[in-house]
């Protein structure tokens, strides 16, 4: 899936079934990692991601401007919740191998999946962004919606990754960047 025009883009989106499960150990920066066999319960996902691009919604909620009198400028802001909302993305495919990975299911007999309104438990999800570093979600909730499509428009189904908060990690998600090179 990788190639040479893969640096800074998002290449691969790595799951674990067990909430907080640490990354794998990280290569050297300007290698991509290597999930499978990676350890530790990481597995990359199966489905191919559409050509639209991951959007993601940010939290910036009741910031406090202080400004103080003559000044022009806002001099400090305090924020009451500043995180991630929610990251939006499109897989081409759908059914078991979107679903495998929603937290919102109930029960899965023979490829029907039963979906319920509360989640189950959350996974860790890791967004590798090409020979760079990984995004690095600890605890989430992953559901999907509806699959769309058309008569002349290849179905796709749009899938939603909710970070939580957690004890080490009050924005619910973090950057790790690769190793640096030694020499």
């Amino acid at each position: 899936m990788a190639n040479v025009y893969d640096t800074y883009r998002i290449v691969a989106m790595a799951v674990n079934d067990t909430a907080s499960t640490a990354l794998p150990a990280l290569p050297a920066i300007g290698n991509l990692i290597t999930w499978a066999g990676a350890g530790g319960g990481w597995a990359e996902v199966d489905f191919q991601f559409s050509d639209d691009p991951f959007d993601f919604e940010p939290i910036d909620e009741n910031a406090l401007e202080i400004k103080p009198p003559a000044m022009p400028a806002v001099s400090e802001r305090i924020y009451n919740a500043e995180g991630l909302r929610q990251i939006n993305f499109t897989a081409y495919e759908f059914g078991q191998k979107c679903y495998q990975y929603a937290t919102n299911i109930s029960s899965q007999t023979g490829g029907n999946f039963i979906f319920q309104q509360t989640h189950g438990a959350r996974k860790a999800v890791a967004i590798e962004y090409g020979k760079v570093g990984v995004l690095y979600m600890p605890s989430c909730e992953i559901k999907f919606d509806i699959p769309v499509g058309g008569i002349w428009t290849l179905g796709t189904h749009v899938g939603h990754i909710v970070p939580y908060a957690t004890t080490g990690n009050n924005t619910g998600y973090s950057w790790q960047h690769l190793q640096s090179a030694s020499g």
